[in-house]
């Protein structure tokens, strides 16, 4: 016995100072920067005082001297006090710095360094002869104290971080239009809908943000499903990307920490974790993109990265650096995918060229065309399978819009944009051989002219506010305009995309607003045979299931 626990504690003891010395070249944080880490004090201390401390107290052990050794215990006592120092470093990191495998390395090896010792100590001086049963037994404790380490580490970094809930996957339903307007399927609370991390929608299945995360709806019926929360991220902005991916099934997240950054993949029927991906921050707050084959995560505004991720385990494809854009500025919303490309809108306005545009392979990155406009490039820039929307500012201080083609950057349907004609983060919206614009009321400019196919003349005063296409119908959420007192609330309206015919016309004004609700953050989405209406109401946000 005395053999086993001698075996035991020189393993034990072996394994800690190891984890000791990883700890020391392992990041703290996810940026790994001085600054978000011990000083080289601190971490000299717990160098000598753990794996430098054993090393010396295993030379004395191997030299005969009287009992009682007290080798062992004094050991002990300094790992004792490296791990003191390791937590005190360890709890003073903020979660929201993101916290990263060499504090919990550290704390888990001096614990693991001090037991070890402290079975030497127990267990005396007794020879070693005929140890091969206590030699198997510490070998197995060894290898079970390593393979619980990674689990340990896992769930101090993030583990303890994450409330989820999973579900059953539904089965499909049919899709096609809604069939009536002005009925009312459900309704749900939800929180406001962000400009930039709204609602996404992939088949029957309603992704909304809630808190630092998100929770899943099925929108045939309004139930709620799963959720995932983050309870490491400090303030609202650090929840900065959602979108869905690889043809719906997959729902990702964007989060950002002080100096990097987190992308997490769930499933999106059922809501189980499928992989997460960090990186160091290098840039402007990251928004997602689905890019097709890949997942783009977008920091190019402030000099960041785009970087292309791996649908399939999150791993980075390939990056493309702003770095070799010299004089430019990409902003938040100057990135678009049409197809296979990724374009990129830059404002140059310190180098030769004023504005461009670069397409990007979305398959490697390498880059395919770049469309000079003749003046500085204004945002957001909006795409079709096959089209891009992009829109300059004229040396004259007017504004003109042209669509690319995809493949070769060719620019056509060219035509000017009036005050009216305001471009917004989901507007215009490209689609059935027209772009949609925005205004009191809307109208549509033909993909291939440049010409006004179509403009609405009802209802008076009131503005686009969201839009969303499908199978030839355009489904219009309009909002009044201007201040008027007498104003009533939203409606929906259904318009043929090709002529502009009225189809259906339906007021929304379920809370009976008649006025008094905002709609600027209102949203509306296509859903199998519905749609989903959000808007700000006097009780709170709430999302509905029309059709």
């Amino acid at each position: 016995m005395r053999a086993t626990l001698r075996m035991i504690g020189a393993g034990l003891a072996v394994l800690g100072g190891i984890g000791v010395v990883a700890a020391l070249f392992v990041p703290w944080t996810w940026t790994g920067r001085s600054g978000d880490a011990p000083g080289w004090q601190t971490l000299a201390a717990i160098a000598a005082l753990g794996p430098v401390a054993s090393i010396g107290a295993a030379l004395r052990s191997g030299r005969r001297r009287p009992e009682p050794d007290r080798t062992p215990w004094v050991t002990a006592g300094c790992a004792l006090v490296a791990g003191a120092f390791a937590t005190g470093a360890l709890l003073s990191i903020p979660v929201d710095h993101g916290l990263a495998a060499g504090g919990p390395l550290a704390v888990l090896g001096c614990a693991v360094t001090v037991t070890g010792w402290l079975l030497r100590g127990l267990a005396g001086r007794v020879p070693l002869r005929g140890a091969r049963v206590p030699a198997a037994v510490a070998l197995v404790v060894v290898l079970a104290v390593a393979a619980g380490a990674v689990p340990a580490i896992g769930w101090y970094t993030d583990g303890r971080f994450v409330t989820s809930t999973t579900t059953a996957a539904l089965p499909a339903v049919p899709d096609g239009p809604p069939a009536e307007l002005g009925r009312q399927r459900w309704e749900a609370a939800a929180e406001r809908f962000d400009l930039i991390v709204g609602p996404v929608m992939a088949g029957r299945y309603l992704v909304l943000r809630e808190g630092m995360g998100v929770r899943a709806l099925d929108a045939v019926t309004g139930r709620g499903l799963w959720s995932y929360q983050r309870a490491d991220v400090a303030r609202n902005h650090r929840f900065s990307g959602l979108t869905v991916a690889d043809g719906g099934r997959m729902t990702v997240l964007a989060y950002t920490f002080v100096g990097g950054s987190l992308t997490v993949a769930l499933d999106t029927a059922t809501g189980r974790e499928l992989w997460q991906s960090r990186r160091k921050r290098d840039g402007g707050v990251p928004r997602l993109l689905d890019g097709g084959d890949v997942i783009l995560v977008d920091t190019t505004h402030l000099g960041g990265d785009l970087i292309a991720l791996n649908p399939v385990d999150g791993t980075p494809a390939w990056t493309w650096e702003t770095g070799r854009l010299d004089g430019c500025v990409v902003s938040r919303t100057s990135v678009t995918v049409a197809g296979q490309v990724v374009a990129v809108a830059a404002d140059c306005r310190r180098a030769a060229d004023p504005a461009l545009v670069i397409a990007l392979s979305a398959a490697d990155g390498g880059e395919r065309w770049r469309w000079r406009a003749e003046g500085r490039v204004s945002h957001p820039i909006h795409a079709s399978r096959d089209r891009i929307w992009v829109s300059w500012i004229t040396s004259s201080g007017g504004r003109e819009a042209a669509l690319l083609d995809a493949g070769t950057g060719t620019g056509t349907a060219g035509h000017p944009l009036t005050g009216e004609a305001v471009a917004r983060i989901r507007l215009p919206l490209l689609t059935g051989g027209v772009v949609v614009y925005p205004g009191e009321p809307a109208f549509a400019v033909d993909a291939a002219t440049g010409q006004v196919r179509w403009r609405l003349t009802e209802p008076a005063r009131h503005t686009t506010v969201d839009a969303v296409s499908r199978d030839g119908v355009l489904y219009l959420l309009v909002a009044p305009a201007g201040d008027d007192d007498a104003r009533s609330g939203m409606e929906l309206l259904a318009v043929d995309v090709a002529t502009g015919e009225v189809r259906g016309r339906q007021p929304y004004d379920p809370a009976g607003c008649d006025g008094r609700c905002r709609y600027d953050d209102a949203r509306v989405l296509a859903g199998p045979g519905l749609l989903v209406v959000g808007s700000r109401e006097p009780d709170g946000f709430r999302v509905r299931g029309v059709g």
